[in-house]
């Protein structure tokens, strides 16, 4: 059975790498006003771009479809 991503995640690890700004930075307080600020984390798990493809891709290969295998309708022996 596929481990959940949240069963995989390693603390550290990150989809994405974000360039270095070439713009000052702003705090974000005086953007978005402080009572719809989030208090904690989200909470999503921390995992490479690579790892998510992967685990998508096993998934996918789980299902049954026109894309794998024959896919019978009935549809052309079926009488009124």
């Amino acid at each position: 059975m596929e481990r959940l991503l949240f069963e995989m995640s390693k603390e550290g690890k990150s989809a994405y790498s974000i360039p270095p700004l070439d713009v000052d930075d702003i705090e974000v307080e005086k953007v978005i006003p402080k009572n719809i600020l989030r208090s904690k984390k989200i909470g999503l798990p921390s995992l490479s771009e690579v790892d998510i493809s992967r685990h998508y891709t096993r998934l996918s290969r789980m299902n049954y479809g026109v894309d794998v295998g024959i896919y019978p309708l009935g549809s052309c022996t079926m009488k009124y």
